[in-house]
This record gives C-alpha cells, structure tokens and sequence, in this order.
C-alpha cells in the first residue's frame, strides 16, 4: 500500500487512509514498500502529524524502530526534515533514539533544545555518544553546536556530560560555547 497521496497541508491521505484501513480487511500498516519503508516511515517523511497520530493509535508502534533500505527510522527521517512535531510525537510513542546519528540529525536537534532536552533527560547515555561520537559523515552534536554557534545546545550538552576532561572543558571553544 504505498503511500505517495496528499500532503501535510490537508486531511486527503488521512481520509484515504482510514477508507483502506475500513475496506480493506487484511490491510497492514506495517507492510514494507520496495524501499523497506513503512506507512509511518512515508508519513513522517511528509511531516504529516495527523497521519502519523492515526498509525500510531492503529497498529503502527511496531514500526517506530525499523530501519528502511537507507537505514533510517521514521525518527530519523522527521527529524532530518525538520518535522520536530512529528519527530516528537515518535520519540513520545517509543522510537529509539540511539540511531540519531547521522548528520541531519545532528543539526536538527541543535535546532530543538527542548527536543534535545528531552531525549538526552530519557536516555542519558546519549550524552555521551554526542559529545565524543565523530564518524567520517559527521561531527559530533557538540562539535556542530560549537561550530554553528548553537549555544544553548552546546551548554546543555557541557553542563550534563560527565566525561569532559579538563582539557577539553576549557579549551576556546568550549570556553566560547558557555558565554
């Protein structure tokens, strides 16, 4: 059932979804199209906060966490696209958030303090994986926040990681983040 109607602007896809859903008896929301991408994976990708709701309270949870052919969650894929409503609402309902780790991620969290705030509160150990984490796609979050003057991100990321060595907490950069 591959989801390509409508937009987030209007109600289409949800009506044309709940019509599916009504008169089609074995429809599964959950179904993976040739991209290995879910109804909520496409949903979260329009920014569709209205479709995404009515998966999630119709089945859809056990997609929150599956990795599509580009191994992207519907968190992933929301939040890249700067839909921080929508990537919310996933975070809210149980996707992990151990596979924000690409570089669209990194910059739209840096974007949403509170989204920040409140992913790295849950799972505190993320914290981690953002101060240090640095692959050949990426900076690490705090490197990024640093670079692109995201203060308020860069400090929340300081004042909660535990593992800073002196060095590292008092060198410029650090030093200019906490101004």
């Amino acid at each position: 059932y591959p989801y390509t109607f409508g937009s987030n602007r209007d109600d289409r896809a949800l009506e044309i979804l709940k019509f599916l859903q009504k008169n089609i008896p074995d429809f599964d929301c959950n179904a993976l199209n040739k991209k290995g991408r879910t109804l909520l994976h496409t949903a979260a990708g329009k920014g569709d906060l209205k479709v995404v709701e009515h998966l999630l309270n119709n089945g859809a949870k056990a997609s929150l966490n599956i990795l599509d052919t580009s191994k992207e969650t519907p968190l992933e894929i929301a939040l890249a696209r700067g839909y921080f409503e929508v990537a919310e609402r996933l975070f809210d309902n149980g996707a992990d958030p151990n596979f924000l780790k690409n570089k669209k991620c990194i910059q739209a969290l840096c974007k949403n303090i509170d989204l920040l705030k409140k992913i790295t509160t849950r799972h505190p150990e993320l914290i981690e994986i953002f101060v240090h984490s640095s692959d050949t796609e990426a900076e690490s979050l705090l490197e990024y926040a640093i670079a692109q003057n995201h203060r308020e991100a860069a400090h929340w990321l300081i004042e909660n990681n535990k593992s800073l060595t002196a060095a590292y907490v008092n060198s410029p950069a650090i030093k200019a983040a906490q101004k």
